[in-house]
């Protein structure tokens, strides 16, 4: 009975083997041609182990995603949004502007003899954009464009206008300045991060032009070459003689011989002092976090000024230059505290964001800490923001272009000593102090020489 038992075994084991699982009835849901859904996203390998299972894996994770790509995107005709592009203008114009594009996108157009329609033009910027992003057609416009501005018609008919492709719309946007490429780069970047941008409307053109100086006579070359060696040769000796007789018994002697640039509160009259800016770093875009309640035709202060620069046709900003660019910006009200915010969510969503759960659980340990050490960390902290964040309320970003990458540097006008106004009656309303500044102010004996 057991050798039976034990041959029956044998079999099914031998039948089981020679058998293939089917495991198609699992899979047809996911197999469906017309199923357009999606796969779910896997894990990642991120080191090949040479198996035949990984790279049937990765094979089919490469054919979902051309699969996906082949899909044709469509949306209804009614929603279609349509622009024609005016060559004499170097605009686009969209003859019924309809979507949420238009909230920092675009000018209104009223027309003289359509009350119920709107139009909006449109900047060489945002029409590319709008056309990369797939929401916008784009049509090369004739003198029937400027005959449906002053007619009628409520419909303009697109059939004789010629559809513009995406490269052929850069030549005609972006093609006339190298700058402009720059620009667009820049644009669509902050756009794609979610920024709210509006471009700034330049009011006057300064052009800076450089004024070639006489060339030196050979005498006047060898004397400055004289002179320059014996300064040379006067400030060694000098420095091998002074620090060889200093002895610095405190750090506050070594603070005392490194400050070389005495700290001061500017003021509104050295900004009338200012030389005018070279157009090459004027402030481009106005630049605003995302916003709900934003509107374009009373726009609040921009959160960001946005200069562009082509680091390889134009020279990084001096001293000056970015001492200029601030005097051309508009100032942010230092005495507004944007840091705090609401803590409790909105009733009428119940997302929490990562932010409002960081702002809960830091409230709720401040509330358990002294009052004397909350306001003295409430205290440091609104000093370092002034100090990092500057405390006049200026400042200016610029966007330094190199081969297609950007990088974004900002510029902040701020006052080590912190003894504007506004900034003292900020500090003292948390800790009366005579001295806000971290700049050295202490009393120092002279320095002794032996």
């Amino acid at each position: 009975m057991a050798e039976n038992e034990d041959v029956v075994v044998l079999e099914n084991d031998t039948l089981a083997e020679d058998d293939v699982q089917d495991w198609s009835a699992l899979n047809a849901g996911v197999l469906k041609i017309a199923d357009e859904a999606l796969p779910k996203r896997e894990g990642k390998f991120f080191d090949q182990d040479g198996s035949n299972t990984q790279m049937e894996r990765l094979s089919d994770a490469r054919n979902q995603m051309y699969f996906a790509l082949l899909h044709i995107r469509g949306h209804h005709v009614k929603l279609t949004l349509r622009a024609v592009w005016c060559p004499s203008r170097m605009m686009a114009l969209v003859p019924h502007a309809k979507g949420s594009f238009f909230k920092d996108v675009g000018v209104a157009h009223t027309y003289k003899r359509k009350k119920k329609a709107q139009g909006m033009w449109l900047s060489p910027f945002e029409v590319v954009y709008l056309v990369e992003r797939g929401s916008l057609v784009v049509y090369l416009g004739d003198d029937s464009v400027e005959t449906f501005l002053e007619n009628e018609d409520l419909a303009l008919d697109y059939e004789p206008l010629k559809k513009l492709p995406l490269s052929h719309l850069y030549a005609l946007a972006l093609a006339l300045d190298l700058d402009l490429v720059d620009q667009y780069e820049t644009y669509a970047l902050l756009k794609r991060l979610g920024y709210l941008i509006l471009e700034r409307k330049v009011e006057v053109k300064h052009e800076v032009v450089p004024t070639a100086k006489p060339k030196a006579s050979l005498w006047e070359r060898i004397y400055l070459s004289l002179t320059l060696t014996a300064t040379l040769l006067f400030s060694r000796l000098y420095s091998a003689l002074y620090f060889g007789r200093v002895h610095f018994f405190s750090f506050t002697l070594v603070y005392q011989l490194l400050r070389l640039i005495s700290t001061y509160t500017p003021g509104p009259q050295e900004m009338s002092m200012l030389p005018p800016l070279d157009h090459r770093y004027r402030i481009m875009f106005d630049v605003w976090k995302p916003s709900p309640g934003f509107s374009k035709k009373n726009p609040p202060v921009p959160d960001f000024q946005v200069s562009v620069v082509n680091v390889s046709r134009v020279p990084f900003p001096s001293i000056s230059v970015i001492k200029a660019m601030w005097g051309q910006v508009k100032r942010r009200p230092t005495n507004v505290d944007t840091s705090k915010s609401s803590i409790k969510p909105k009733q009428s969503s119940k997302f929490v964001s990562k932010r409002d759960e960081r702002l809960k659980r830091k409230a709720e340990r401040d509330s358990k800490l002294d009052p004397a050490i909350r306001s003295r960390n409430d205290y440091l902290a609104k000093k370092e923001k002034l100090l990092k964040g500057g405390s006049t309320g200026t400042q200016v970003v610029l966007a330094a272009v190199d081969t297609g990458v950007i990088n974004f540097s900002i510029f902040n006008e701020t006052e080590f000593s912190l003894k504007s106004d506004a900034t003292i009656a900020d500090l003292n309303c948390l800790e009366s102090r005579a001295d806000h500044g971290i700049v050295w102010n202490e009393k120092v004996v002279p320095l002794n020489k032996s």
